[in-house]
């Protein structure tokens, strides 16, 4: 257990994403607590039925779109 831990860091030091890293990680645990990895996709397919959920990457959007477009600097500048 203390290999995969270390191989699991070792990957997100060398630039793996820190979101596979931890979806690899909480794998691992449930492997070795002998629950069913079917449970994984069936509680993400749960939580992501939440209506609330689907205006976090609509936020993301339009704050990237801000950024992008200078508004903030324009803002302050004003």
């Amino acid at each position: 257990m203390i290999l995969v831990g270390l191989a699991l860091f070792l990957l997100a030091v060398l630039g793996a994403p820190l979101f596979a890293v931890i979806a690899a990680s909480a794998l691992v645990g449930f492997a070795g607590a002998d629950i069913d990895l079917m449970a994984v996709p069936m509680e993400i397919f749960r939580v992501s039925e939440i209506p609330v959920l689907i205006a976090i990457p609509l936020f993301t959007f339009a704050g990237y779109l801000l950024g992008e477009s200078q508004a903030p600097r324009r803002l302050v500048r004003m």
